[in-house]
């Protein structure tokens, strides 16, 4: 099948290049278009990768072609006469003919030879001159990668390592991936591909953004949805582009969030564009092993169980990022209350870590948050405030809660409801301005009440299977 498909498109493509010589560019590209329909049908049906290599090479140059005598056709019809001068769009470095042509089985592998070095033709005329221009596939290439190149500003974060609480083995892991190289020469070729799995909310992420900006090194983020992309071909294509990307900025770290996405076990039914991502994805990996520059693949997910286990063997050291154990909350509640004024004490902290056994990082982040919103809830419901010396020297309010209108001020000098029910002034709190309000700090019984509403992420089936897979799975640790 794949033979026949080849001798059209040949035929077609040397037709095309003949009629193109000889600038009846209008009919040239109908046979341009039709070898395009042609180079499609035999990717879908190529499963090797040097082959599909030339396939997207060739398709490249075609629909260059394409796009110019398009542009030179509409303007000979709209002012009737010569179209003017037609750009070459040929490579740089051509392609081999007959190692491609044999491969596939085809008659007409000659068909690709010609002294038109990009397009195969036998002509010398129009605009398909082996002199000028740097070819549409070069072109491409760094279309692709200026695209990438965005997720670099994208990926920016302040986030430093001493701002990651707990993960003491996955900090120390990823430095040794990192520092080691950059310090001892004999350890160049270290761990290149690094693994974080474990439930969500763990602080993956927040590690990977940490590392790179610990080490000076270039971070780009990315995921399935930045290298998918609906046309055959481009996504194994991105995939290149994105290690050839972190090459030139070495040293550059390649963080890929959800790697399952893209890096599944395979299945009988899946995809052939799946496939060659994968496959891709697996041969930019071995080549970081072999490369002298600095480049770090780190990759996350929350079910590795799924993860293709040639994809698997490739991450060298694989580090577990578990829920934080009993220091690592109590230290997570002090780093999300640090910028709230709050009346919690060591005690409180220590008490706070053994009742949120099972929760993780993301969970107590939650609670934080719902925690230091209880003295806004305060002031937004308040019907009465209290007129006091603000922190700064000024005159501001206080709200007071009601009905009871209890005071939460912690200097406070009134000592009954009666007293304070006096000095109290009737006020809607739409009536106050931000500046002019003195909010109650956060309390044991705002946090404790946040607390006693979250719900865990993770369960304790979850946490099994992360156990039950490290058992079964043989992986370097």
């Amino acid at each position: 099948m794949s033979g026949r498909v080849f001798d059209r498109m040949s035929g077609c493509w040397q037709k095309a290049v003949t009629l193109d010589n000889e600038k009846e560019h209008e009919k040239a590209l109908s046979y341009y278009r039709r070898a395009a329909d042609y180079i499609q049908q035999l990717r879908i049906s190529q499963k090797s990768i040097r082959i599909l290599e030339m396939l997207d090479q060739r398709a490249d140059l075609v629909h260059e072609r394409i796009r110019v005598l398009t542009q030179v056709v509409s303007r000979k019809r709209q002012v009737g006469g010569s179209p003017g001068p037609v750009l070459s769009t040929q490579p740089t470095t051509p392609i081999a003919p007959d190692s491609f042509g044999a491969a596939l089985g085809g008659s007409h592998r000659n068909g690709w030879r010609g002294n038109v070095n990009g397009l195969g033709g036998t002509g010398t005329g129009g605009g398909c001159s082996p002199s000028g221009g740097s070819g549409g596939t070069d072109t491409r290439i760094d279309a692709r990668k200026q695209n990438l190149s965005a997720l670099f500003d994208k990926s920016k974060t302040d986030v430093r390592l001493d701002d990651v609480v707990g993960l003491d083995e996955a900090k120390q892991a990823i430095r040794e991936s990192i520092e080691f190289p950059l310090r001892f020469s004999k350890l160049r070729q270290h761990w290149t591909c690094v693994l974080l799995y474990g439930p969500p909310g763990t602080g993956k992420t927040l590690l990977a953004q940490a590392v790179a900006n610990e080490f000076q090194a270039k971070f780009l983020a990315v995921s399935s949805a930045d290298l998918m992309s609906q046309w055959q071909g481009e996504s194994e294509k991105y995939v290149k582009a994105l290690f050839e990307l972190a090459q030139d900025n070495a040293p550059c770290i390649i963080f890929i969030d959800e790697i399952d996405s893209v890096c599944s076990t395979r299945a009988d039914r899946e995809p052939d564009s799946i496939r060659r991502v994968k496959t891709q994805f697996l041969i930019q990996m071995n080549q970081l092993e072999k490369s002298d520059k600095l480049v770090l693949v780190l990759g996350a997910t929350n079910i590795p169980w799924d993860l293709d286990s040639a994809c698997l063997r490739r991450f060298q050291k694989r580090v577990y990022v578990g829920l934080p154990d009993l220091d690592a909350r109590r230290d997570l509640f002090m780093a999300g209350l640090k910028q709230e004024r709050h009346l919690l004490g060591s005690g409180d902290f220590e008490e706070l870590a053994r009742r949120s056994e099972g929760l993780s990082a993301s969970d107590i982040a939650i609670v934080c948050s719902d925690a230091t919103t209880e003295p806004y809830r305060t002031a937004f419901n308040a019907r009465h405030f209290k007129s006091i010396l603000g922190s700064d020297g000024r005159q501001k309010f206080y709200p007071l809660a009601d009905p009871a209108i209890r005071c939460r001020w912690p200097d406070c000098d009134c000592k009954d409801g009666t007293r304070l029910e006096e000095t109290a002034i009737p006020l809607a709190f739409n009536h106050l301005d931000e500046k002019d309000m003195e909010l109650p700090p956060v309390q044991w019984a705002d946090v404790f009440k946040a607390l006693s509403k979250v719900k865990r992420a993770v369960s304790d089936d979850d946490i099994a299977k992360f156990e039950n897979w490290e058992r079964t799975t043989l992986f370097l640790s």
